[in-house]
C-alpha cells in the first residue's frame, strides 16, 4: 500500500521560487535602467560643461579673420555682412550661418568658411563678375552667367553695356535654358564683349534687341557712337567680318565717315557714312 502512494509536489516552495526570480529580474532591470539614466545624465552634463568650458575659454578667442578672393568688395564690408566680432570664441561660431550671411550679400556668388584653432577664421568668397545692365524699366546687373543678381539705380551703372528690349519672360529660371533673345544678347557680348572689344579702342555702350530683325550694338570710340546692326545667328562669321571691316576702314583712314555698319548678312557688309551736318545746310540752300 506504501509502496503505491504518489509523492506530492511541494507547489508553495515552487511559487515562492518563481516569485522570488521574479523580483530579482525586475529589481536587476531597474538597476539597469536606473545606471542608464544616470550615464546618460551624467555624460550630457559632462558634454555641457565642456562645450561651456570651451567655448568660453580666452584661449579660443578670434583674434583674426582672413579674408580671401575679394575684388571689388572690401575686407571690413565682408566681416561686417558675417556679424562676427573680435574677441568672440572661435568655436560658438555657427560656420553654417555665417556662410548663410555672406551668400546674403548681393555681390557674393559663392562662400566658404572655416576655423583655423585656435583663434583664426578664414573666410573664401568668389564674387559675381558684372557683364552688363538689363533695363526692365528697372535695372538689374547680370553676371557671366546671364543671372541677374544686383538692382541698381542709374546713377552707378558704370560701363557696363546697357541691354534694352528684353522683359523678364526672357529670363531663365535656375535649371532651365535661356530664352531666344537672351541667349542671342549672351552670344554677342562673349564676342564683342570680351577683351577683344578693346580692339581699336571701342567699347559697347548699348545693345539694342529687336524680336524681328535681330541686335543692334551701339559701340563707342573716342567718344563717338557707331551702330553694328548683327542681327541673329552666325556670329562667330559676323564678328570676323566686323574685325575684317573695321581693319580696312582704319587703313584707309575713313572709319570716322562711318555711322553704321550692317553685319545681319554673313555673306554682305552695308555701310552707312555719317550724314554731316554741312551737307544737310547745302542739301537745304539747293
Amino acid at each position: 500500500m506504501l509502496g503505491n502512494k504518489r509523492v506530492r509536489k511541494n507547489c508553495y516552495k515552487s511559487d515562492r521560487a518563481k516569485k522570488s526570480t521574479g523580483v530579482k529580474s525586475r529589481f536587476f532591470l531597474c538597476l539597469k535602467l536606473f545606471t542608464g539614466i544616470f550615464f546618460l545624465g551624467f555624460m550630457s552634463f559632462a558634454f555641457i560643461f565642456c562645450y561651456n568650458f570651451f567655448t568660453q575659454w580666452d584661449y579660443f578667442m578670434t583674434k583674426s579673420i582672413e579674408i580671401n578672393g575679394a575684388v571689388s568688395l572690401p575686407d571690413m564690408e565682408i566681416i561686417d555682412q558675417t556679424g562676427i566680432s573680435e574677441g568672440e570664441n572661435i568655436l560658438s561660431i555657427n560656420l553654417s550661418m555665417v556662410r548663410k550671411k555672406l551668400l546674403g550679400h548681393p555681390w557674393v556668388a559663392q562662400a566658404e568658411v572655416r576655423r583655423e584653432l585656435p583663434s583664426r577664421v578664414v573666410i573664401r568668397i568668389t564674387e559675381h563678375k558684372p557683364l552688363a545692365v538689363i533695363d526692365l524699366g528697372q535695372n538689374f546687373l547680370i553676371n557671366d552667367r546671364g543671372e541677374m543678381f544686383k538692382k541698381i539705380t542709374e546713377k552707378n551703372i558704370g560701363t557696363f553695356p546697357v541691354i534694352t528690349g528684353l522683359d523678364f519672360s526672357d529670363f531663365n529660371s535656375p535649371g532651365e535654358q535661356a530664352g531666344k533673345y537672351f541667349t542671342a544678347v549672351l552670344d554677342a557680348l562673349k564676342l564683342w564683349g570680351g577683351s577683344n572689344y578693346l580692339m581699336h579702342g571701342m567699347t559697347i555702350k548699348r545693345i539694342d534687341v529687336d524680336r524681328d530683325i535681330g541686335l543692334t550694338l551701339y559701340m563707342s570710340e573716342h567718344g563717338r557712337t557707331v551702330m553694328f546692326d548683327i542681327g541673329y545667328d552666325d556670329y562667330p562669321d559676323k564678328y570676323g567680318n566686323f574685325k575684317n571691316v573695321l581693319s580696312y576702314l582704319n587703313n584707309i583712314n575713313r572709319f570716322a565717315d562711318v555711322d553704321l555698319i550692317d553685319l545681319k548678312s554673313s555673306n554682305r557688309i552695308v555701310i552707312r557714312p555719317v550724314f554731316h551736318q554741312s551737307q544737310t545746310k547745302k542739301q537745304k540752300e539747293v
